[in-house]
């Protein structure tokens, strides 16, 4: 068992065409997503004295994020070999399982459609049919009722199919398989296959965004995002001033409301629901605040104010202004 793994990745990059250039593009999408991710970010090894004079973890973390493209060549490289590992050990053991149930539950030994041939013999001793209706039948439908029948049955008996594909693949001087049977091998195979392997893959990319997160102190937005809280947001607003300068406010809330009430000032004459100025200039523009019963506001309603707003970063963008051209001297 342990030498199929390494034959089965040396015939990857010697024979397979198809399978070396999907784990070429996995590498190629892990390897933009850890970039992405901040890995390798800063080009050039971190100062050895600041690295010294940080803790432990946050020395790791300048580690992560410096190196250029070499740093992101090894996270990925070890990333995508720890899925490549994973993949081929699952479809070793899928393997093992048909040749289990070829060689000792002796499925696929009676050829295509065996469920369709079991059921055609149970109807005929539990139902018979003196009279040939089914026969009938079949001869008004041109043979497409029990066509029909067939092909329902072998949706359902996908473990039959992949068995005898499988047994014919493997013996010498069996017949090759038609088209038909060898993508519906493939794909009976890849629906196992899958089934089996997105708890894993799911599991090695929790692994590797907690490990990155915690201890490299990159893939802080991907690794927040997994975990779905609600809380802890952040947004831009953009502004023009007099000047025609771009201002960015980065703005952040610790705590996300959940539950809204209106506002009774957006109802009066400086609130957005007032017809006297645009909603723009009101001193209460939105209608809906948050509501909670840890708090009262000055027009006796409960609120609180745990969930403002606060400015966590300030950029401006100055506008190009015009030069003015330089005047030619007179003779």
């Amino acid at each position: 068992f342990l030498r199929a793994p390494a034959w089965a990745l040396a015939a990857i990059f010697t024979e397979s065409y198809v399978s070396l250039a999907a784990l070429l593009a996995f590498f190629v999408l892990l390897l933009a997503f850890a970039r992405a991710g901040g890995v390798g970010v800063a080009p050039g090894p971190p100062s050895m004295q600041a690295a010294k004079q940080e803790p432990l973890s946050a020395s790791l973390g300048l580690r992560a994020r410096h190196g250029g493209l070499a740093t992101q060549l090894v996270f990925t490289t070890c990333h995508c070999f720890v899925h490549l590992a994973t993949a081929i050990s699952l479809m070793l053991i899928l393997e093992l399982a048909v040749e289990t149930c070829i060689r000792f539950e002796k499925v696929g030994t009676e050829g295509y459609h065996s469920l369709f041939h079991w059921y055609r013999d149970f109807e005929a001793a539990a139902f018979p049919d003196p009279s040939g209706l089914r026969a009938r039948v079949a001869a008004a439908t041109g043979g497409l009722y029990p066509a029909a029948v067939r092909g329902a049955m072998a949706v359902f008996d996908v473990v039959e199919a992949i068995a005898v594909a499988r047994t014919s693949l493997c013996t010498p001087g069996s017949p090759p398989l038609t088209r038909i049977q060898a993508v519906g091998f493939y794909l009976g195979m890849l629906s196992f296959f899958w089934v089996i392997t997105t708890p894993f893959a799911g599991a090695i990319f929790g692994c590797y965004l907690y490990v990155c997160s915690n201890w490299w102190h990159v893939h802080y937005d991907e690794s927040f995002s997994a975990l779905r809280i609600q809380h802890f947001k952040g947004f831009n607003r953009c502004h023009i001033n007099t000047q025609g300068d771009l201002e960015i406010y980065g703005l952040a809330m610790d705590r996300v409301p959940g539950d809204w009430r209106e506002d009774r000032r957006w109802r009066t004459p400086s609130g957005g629901g007032s017809q006297l100025q645009p909603s723009y200039k009101a001193n209460y523009p939105s209608r809906w605040i948050p509501f909670d019963q840890g708090f009262r506001d000055d027009m006796g309603c409960d609120g609180t104010d745990s969930t403002s707003v606060k400015i966590v970063d300030y950029l401006v963008v100055k506008k190009k202004r015009p030069t003015a051209k330089p005047q030619p001297l007179n003779a």
